[in-house]
């Protein structure tokens, strides 16, 4: 059975979400309409496709007209609730891109939302599902690290993104408490100057570590360098070796250029399967998403406080 569906957001991620579709899942799904904003950039994704466009305000004429039976949701990172909230209230599920809003508390209110809407949602957090963290979670569910209890990166400024792959190496625990400082290097200009360095404590004593800095991610960043380390009882995974045993061996994993395309591409399966009533190991739940945002909130507020510990 095809499912019909709105792509609402016609910027850079609402092009890629059409050409994925119409790439790997034409059997299961047909865009038949395009929401944005903005006319010309609807208009001109509409036209590529083959399909009508509307108005933001048009969301819920252009849902009936076209008979949608669900939507991917990726206007931009101020709208995403707010349209989700539209698209939910419809009894539409939909693919929520991230940030699922801007603060915890709206983030929040959404899932109160969607969840009394009972609604399928699958949140398109795309970092878990790359080919580093997909290999790093195969070793960590295989047993040989032992238990996992501290993670950490230094490759970072994804903000909740990269909160979403620490949680998910240690195993989504609920946070207790975070703490950060930030330094700012006055030679460099903004937003590269600032780094924040802290540490999150989650349940059942796992630690995650993050160094977080828009300076770390941008191109031509003194600092674009570095990635993930993970240790257990049994062994670690640190700087692309894997250590068990007393025993080395290199990260056996391979990051092409198409893996950002294929992580979405995992996106939009992990909805499908959602939608169907299906669990996988890699899907990401709203509650996630919420949890992400609080534990990058609570780093980021330490961190303007000089260090105070904020509770979760």
């Amino acid at each position: 059975m095809t499912l019909s569906i709105l792509i609402v957001g016609a910027g850079g991620r609402g092009d890629l979400y059409a050409s994925i579709v119409r790439e790997r899942f034409a059997d299961r799904l047909r865009v038949v309409g395009v929401v944005s904003r903005s006319a010309g950039r609807a208009a001109a994704l509409a036209r590529e496709i083959g399909v009508p466009w509307a108005l933001e305000a048009d969301l819920e004429s252009i849902a009936t007209d076209r008979g949608a039976g669900g939507a991917i949701v990726c206007p931009s990172s101020d709208a995403n609730g707010r349209m989700a909230r539209r698209v939910a209230a419809r009894g539409l599920p939909f693919l929520l891109e991230t940030p699922p809003a801007l603060e915890p508390a709206e983030a929040e209110s959404l899932l109160g939302f969607v969840e009394a809407a009972g609604v399928a949602v699958e949140v398109a957090e795309q970092n878990p599902r790359g080919a580093e963290a997909t290999y790093a979670l195969s070793v960590v569910r295989s047993g040989r690290l032992g238990d996992v209890r501290l993670v950490a990166c230094d490759l970072a400024s994804h903000r909740y993104h990269a909160i979403a792959v620490g949680r998910a190496l240690l195993g989504r625990p609920r946070g207790r408490r975070a703490a950060a400082l930030r330094t700012v290097f006055r030679d460099l200009p903004p937003p590269a100057a600032t780094v924040t360095a802290g540490t999150i404590e989650a349940e059942g004593g796992r630690i995650l570590q993050l160094r977080d800095g828009e300076g770390l991610y941008l191109p031509g960043g003194p600092w674009r360098s570095g990635g993930w380390s993970m240790y257990g009882s049994k062994g670690s995974l640190s700087g692309g070796v894997l250590r068990v045993g007393g025993v080395e061996e290199p990260a056996a994993y391979d990051r092409t250029e198409d893996d950002d395309r294929r992580a979405i591409a995992r996106c939009v399966e992990d909805w499908l399967a959602r939608i169907d009533g299906t669990k996988t190991d890699t899907q990401w739940s709203l509650a996630d998403a919420v949890e992400d945002l609080r534990w990058i909130d609570a780093l980021e507020r330490s961190a303007r406080l000089g260090g105070a510990p904020i509770l979760l």
